[in-house]
């Protein structure tokens, strides 16, 4: 069906009806393949139709009654975020009420897109309303939504200046760096090269590379193996004194 867009031009939202029904099926892989496809067509609507018919059926999976229908809008709302016009707001209210979803893994989706939004979203709303949501799924109880907000920090980082990220999101990757969570320690050492381009040599240096040097002594033999992979590719990003 995504496909089929491209012969459609101007009746593509004759596409988005039953797109809207698998999206919200409980077989995982269906509902995965419908947002794909949903997402192609709104690479290919125009903005009128984005307003008229997309951006209202996101919003109509957002609110709906079955978990399936609002892991399907988690995934939808970043393609059409910045050509949503009057819904952004909406857009924004919507993603913000997933994040705080009972639902565990409906707020693993929320995690899982965080970076892909918050890389569309403009920046006051980014700062103001997003992130302090991030960081608080950043301390979910659940470990597998921390170390998916430990991925998604990567994005966001690269998304904002030095003062945000010291500000906002340093923060939530040196906590992960000390988690009680072997999982997430794990996940930060093997990660860390890449957390350290997101946030540029003098941040890494300044007080990203204590955490790490700690994970190279951790406790548990796999963090310390972990760190031990990312060593060489680490040396390779700061400087031969922090070496």
């Amino acid at each position: 069906m995504g496909r089929l867009a491209n012969f459609l031009a101007g009746s593509l939202s004759l596409l988005i009806q039953p797109l809207e029904t698998l999206a919200q099926m409980e077989e995982t892989v269906v509902r995965e393949e419908a947002v794909k496809a949903l997402a192609e067509i709104a690479g290919k609507m125009s903005d009128s139709e984005i307003i008229s018919t997309f951006a209202p059926m996101v919003l109509n999976l957002a609110s709906g009654q079955s978990f399936t229908s609002r892991i399907s809008a988690v995934g939808l709302l970043s393609c059409a975020y910045s050509r949503s016009g009057m819904f952004k707001e909406k857009f924004r209210a919507q993603f913000i009420n997933l994040c705080h979803e009972d639902t565990p893994i409906v707020r693993r989706a929320t995690a899982k897109m965080m970076g892909e939004i918050c890389t569309v979203l403009e920046r006051e709303p980014l700062v103001n309303d997003i992130l302090p949501v991030f960081r608080q799924l950043a301390q979910d109880d659940q470990d597998q939504i921390r170390v998916i907000c430990l991925d998604s920090l990567i994005p966001i980082a690269r998304t904002l200046n030095k003062d945000d990220n010291m500000r906002h999101t340093l923060p939530v990757a040196l906590a992960a760096g000390e988690d009680k969570s072997w999982r997430i320690r794990i996940q930060f050492a093997t990660k860390f090269t890449e957390l350290a381009d997101a946030f540029g040599k003098d941040v890494t240096e300044m007080s990203m590379i204590q955490s790490f040097s700690q994970l190279l002594k951790d406790c548990e033999a796999e963090v310390k193996i972990a760190a031990l992979k990312s060593l060489l590719k680490t040396m390779q990003v700061v400087s031969v004194e922090k070496v």
